[in-house]
């Protein structure tokens, strides 16, 4: 008997810690980055003059996440784009100007936050996929070519953040999954 409550409580000790909250994002320092074609230039960085007003980052790429606010932004002659991030969550919009067509873009952010961290995609109306991947603590979100229809056709893609389950909680599920099986066996 007491065997199966040990395994329960270890059972639940791994739960408890396997789902524990994503770290909160509100207050954290992000630097954005936005790159168009494979090029190097930073089209969230307000010195190449595209970041429009109303945007966290019109004074520098490295903002202050708030809620409410959308922290980068960007605009030229063809499209706006926009990066804005909850306490875990990151919402992209890319927002057709003309009907000249889209580049592929790649959107980078850099914050200790995102350490540890899975980006799971939950909506996503761009015509295309794209892709995200937290490598360290740099959040990477490519997006191929896209072919907008009408001028005002506006795409977006929403990533929920999600822990990485630590070792020591899965290791504790498993151990209280062995013990539940193993009193199990010995009763019957």
């Amino acid at each position: 008997m007491r065997l199966k409550y040990c395994g329960l409580a270890a059972m639940a000790l791994g739960l408890l810690a396997s789902s524990s909250p994503a770290a909160l994002l509100i207050g954290s320092t992000v630097t954005g980055v936005l790159n168009f074609s494979a090029g190097s230039t930073n089209y969230f960085d307000p010195a190449n003059a595209l970041v429009p007003a109303g945007f966290l980052n019109t004074a520098s790429p490295t903002v202050t996440v708030q809620e409410p606010a959308i922290e980068f932004g960007f605009q030229d002659g063809s499209n706006r784009d926009t990066a804005n991030f909850t306490d875990s969550q990151l919402l992209i919009q890319d927002q057709y100007l003309t009907a000249n067509g889209s580049n592929p873009f790649v959107m980078k952010f850099t914050d200790a936050a995102f350490a540890g961290l899975v980006p799971v995609l939950v909506t996503n109306t761009f015509s295309i996929t794209p892709t995200a991947s937290i490598t360290g603590n740099v959040l990477t979100v490519s997006v191929p070519l896209i072919t907008p229809s009408p001028s005002t056709t506006l795409s977006l893609v929403l990533y929920s953040f999600v822990p990485v389950p630590e070792p020591t909680s899965m290791a504790a599920l498993g151990l209280g999954a062995a013990g539940l099986l193993r009193r199990r066996r010995a009763a019957c």
